[in-house]
């Protein structure tokens, strides 16, 4: 059997692995720390606030659209936080993210797209409402067909203005208290 052989070393000395590296631990101790000691010009070291490198994700996971898509569909920060396992705060920073504003974008998109393509069925079914048996059905279906073409303006007569609805609710008042 051989024999390892130990070769003899010597630690580099720490002014070599910082120069050498200097850069690198620039950027980690700029991102590290959020106080940077500063200079205030008396002699003395004075700090000010130096703001933390925003941090942009670049791809949203899974989870993430997930997460998302809960807050669409109308459920709490919590709640959505709860399920995809983050925690309700990182919520408000996924949702500030340009890459999750560009997905809500997208699902915006397509449910516009969805709610397009239904156009037809809407058609469908006021048709169907013109064709039914019952009248007030069909009324209503003929109303909703002529304001949607345009061809069914208000009368002057039914135009309100707030002035009349408030005469409208004192003159109701006025009656009931006078009946009792």
């Amino acid at each position: 059997m051989q024999r390892m052989r130990l070769l003899t070393h010597e630690p580099a000395a720490l002014d070599d692995v910082r120069v050498a590296h200097a850069e690198q631990i620039e950027r980690a101790h700029a991102h590290l720390n959020p106080r940077e000691v500063t200079d205030d010009g008396k002699g003395g070291n004075g700090t000010s606030m130096a703001t933390r490198p925003k941090i942009i994700l670049k791809k949203l996971s899974l989870r993430h659209k997930q997460a998302i898509s809960l807050i669409l569909q109308g459920s709490s920060r919590e709640e959505a936080a709860e399920v995809a396992g983050f925690v309700p705060e990182y919520m408000s920073f996924l949702l500030q993210q340009p890459v999750a504003k560009d997905y809500i974008a997208h699902i915006n998109r397509t449910v516009s797209v969805q709610l397009e393509a239904l156009y037809g069925k809407s058609v469908a079914a006021v048709a169907g409402g013109l064709n039914a048996l019952d009248p007030d059905v069909r009324l209503r279906a003929a109303k909703l067909q002529l304001q949607t073409t345009g061809r069914l303006e208000p009368d002057e007569g039914s135009r309100k203005t707030a002035e009349d609805v408030v005469q409208a609710i004192l003159l109701g008042v006025q009656v009931n208290v006078n009946t009792k």
